[in-house]
């Protein structure tokens, strides 16, 4: 699967899904007021190159209700098993040359039991208007993440968060919201 050249405006994940396999998406430009790419299951040969990842999102989030929340999440969210029980590898995945404007995190990766992670590459990443992680990694399967390089990365922080998100209950990821902490 190619997804080539094209630009996406949209009021929820712009580019989603699972078990790719040799797939590429490449000279898009990629405007979301939730997540520019996720990825929810595995995925093998994965290039990720030459991208414009642009928030706030010019599109609503669509289940936002009132609050018309327009702010972009992660540039690009790797997160396989993380809906339902799709095991597999997350293997040989490139992710370069991109550039990225106002995202919550350019890069978030993560995996849930059933899930492994081979080899991820993230290099020439330009990221400005960065307000809460530069980069996140974070193993919930039985497997540490391991074979993760960075190279070329820069990640301008800004900020912006609430004080009440430093006060949370931290558990593995899903689908609903974070409980306050007890």
């Amino acid at each position: 699967m190619n997804i080539l050249g094209c630009q996406f405006f949209t009021g929820d994940d712009a580019i989603a899904g699972r078990y790719w396999n040799n797939t590429v998406i490449k000279d898009c430009l990629i405007n979301s007021s939730c997540n520019g790419i996720r990825l929810i299951g595995p995925a093998t040969r994965l290039t990720i190159a030459n991208n414009l990842f642009r928030g706030p999102g010019e599109q609503p989030h669509r289940t936002s209700g009132e609050k018309r929340r327009t702010n972009m999440l992660s540039g690009i969210i790797l997160q396989p098993g993380a809906w339902d029980a799709t095991r597999g590898p997350l293997d040989d995945v490139l992710i370069a040359n991109n550039v990225m404007q106002h995202v919550a995190s350019p890069v978030t990766l993560w995996t849930k039991p059933g899930n492994t992670v081979g080899n991820v590459t993230v290099s020439g990443l330009d990221a400005t208007g960065v307000y809460r992680s530069a980069f996140s990694a974070e193993s919930w399967a039985d497997a540490p993440i391991t074979n993760v390089v960075l190279r070329g990365v820069r990640a301008e922080f800004t900020g912006g968060g609430k004080a009440w998100l430093t006060n949370q209950f931290v558990k593995g990821p899903g689908v609903g919201t974070l409980r306050p902490k007890r």
